[in-house]
């Protein structure tokens, strides 16, 4: 074989693969910082115990990440809403419009997994352009 050189790692260093997860937990971080960042819930307007809260699940991923789907609440607010979706449902229509979950609904069902770097890489530039404001 070649000769011993000090210099030449011994085993070429590989480059670690990202979990899936790791990914999507930083991209759900993102999101969620993004929508809470009015400060205030949507609902009640307490600033105490904010949370981004979904109208469609967060198990369907093709609108996880989707602004449409999601809202700033409390906790309390959105424990109701948890125990309520339909009344979740109607006070979103009542805030932006009876169609306003039609087109997250129709990406629900049409499925599809997210490109979580396009994600972040999006979601980073969204909080950026945030921060600037």
């Amino acid at each position: 074989g070649p000769a011993y050189d000090p210099q030449r790692p011994r085993h070429p260093k590989k480059k670690k693969s990202v979990k899936k997860s790791t990914l999507r937990n930083k991209a759900d971080r993102l999101f969620s910082l993004l929508i809470r960042s009015p400060g205030h819930c949507a609902r009640c307007g307490s600033v105490a115990g904010l949370q981004c809260s979904h109208f469609i699940s967060r198990r369907y991923l093709a609108v996880r990440f989707n602004p449409l789907n999601a809202e700033c609440l409390c906790i309390k607010c959105h424990k109701a809403f948890t125990g309520n979706p339909l009344k979740a449902k109607v006070w979103a229509e009542e805030r932006r419009g009876i169609d306003v979950l039609n087109e997250p609904r129709r990406l629900a069902l049409a499925g599809g997994a997210p490109d979580y770097r396009a994600v972040i890489a999006g979601l980073e530039t969204s909080l950026k352009a945030l921060e600037a404001s």
